[in-house]
């Protein structure tokens, strides 16, 4: 059996948590503004730049990102598949490309890196 510890352990928990979340949260599948999906589910780990997550405002840390990946788009594709230590769609399965896209857009603005 392997020894869970560390980041692994945070992040199980914070998985945890977000199945919770998604299943009371995010009942229907309507389309929700980027500010709503990031403050429910983004800021867990974009809020304080957990487990190397860019953190919301750090422009340094957002615009390297975006030239990487191209575009907002391909932003939105990283998210949906997960990168690094960010499970798929931020955990949250039910989340669909246009409220990461609104998310990513709304992570971006607040750091001051045009999308």
């Amino acid at each position: 059996m392997k020894k869970i510890t560390g980041y692994r352990l945070l992040a199980a928990s914070l998985l945890l948590s977000f199945s919770a979340l998604s299943s009371s949260v995010f009942a229907d599948n309507s389309p929700r503004p980027g500010d709503q999906t990031v403050s429910q589910v983004c800021s867990v780990c974009h809020g304080a730049g957990l487990m190397g997550a860019p953190k919301i405002g750090d422009a340094d840390a957002w615009k390297p990102r975006l030239q990487r990946a191209g575009s907002i788009d391909g932003l939105v594709e990283s998210a949906e598949h997960g990168r690094g230590n960010m499970p798929p769609r931020g955990g949250v399965s039910r989340l669909t490309d246009a409220d990461l896209k609104a998310a990513i857009q709304y992570m971006l603005s607040k750091s001051g890196v045009a999308s």
